[in-house]
This record gives C-alpha cells, structure tokens and sequence, in this order.
C-alpha cells in the first residue's frame, strides 16, 4: 500500500480550509473532509 505524507505546509493549509467552511458552512466542511479523505484513500 502506498502512502502519502503531507507536508507541514499542506496539513496548515487544508487547517485554514476546513476553519473556513466550518465557521460558514459546518455541512460543506464535513462534505470536504469526507471526500478529501476519500481521494486520499483511492489515490493509493
């Protein structure tokens, strides 16, 4: 299985993304999380 690693500066990026949805939109940030999380998994 590969694996991904995410640099400092991404995992700072993708922070600032997922505060920016919350704070606007709770639904919209779970909705990127999920699918972030489920590109990661089928990029392996």
């Amino acid at each position: 299985m590969k694996q991904h690693i995410i640099s400092p500066e991404a995992s700072q990026d993708l922070e600032e993304i997922i505060d920016y949805f919350t704070n606007r939109n709770i639904d919209a940030g779970e909705r990127f999380i999920d699918e972030f999380n489920k590109k990661c998994r089928s990029e392996c």
